[in-house]
């Protein structure tokens, strides 16, 4: 862009007329992507093949609590009830 402001130009633009300005920059920011949305997404990624046998059990464990998801217990794949209590996580 052999037109585009210097730098003196965008100071003095921005003294005379800010909420202008502040509009330019806006869009500006959104034709770059950037977005007003205040979501976040966090997703958490586990690599078991660091964890120990008890990280894992206890993981599994928290899990099957947080999706309300029957326990199972032992080689024998017991059924067994819920906990009523949460799993505290360490």
């Amino acid at each position: 862009m052999e037109c585009s402001p210097t730098p003196e130009d965008i100071h003095k633009f921005a003294s005379k007329y800010p909420d202008r300005y502040a509009g330019a920059i806006r869009q500006l920011a959104q034709i770059g992507g950037f977005t007003e949305k205040r979501e976040v997404s966090v997703d958490v990624h586990v690599n078991i093949r660091t964890m120990s046998d008890s990280q894992l059990e206890d993981r599994l464990k928290q899990l099957t609590h947080e999706l309300k998801l029957p326990q199972i217990i032992d080689e024998q794949a017991e059924i067994v009830e819920q906990a009523s209590e949460p799993i505290s996580s360490e």
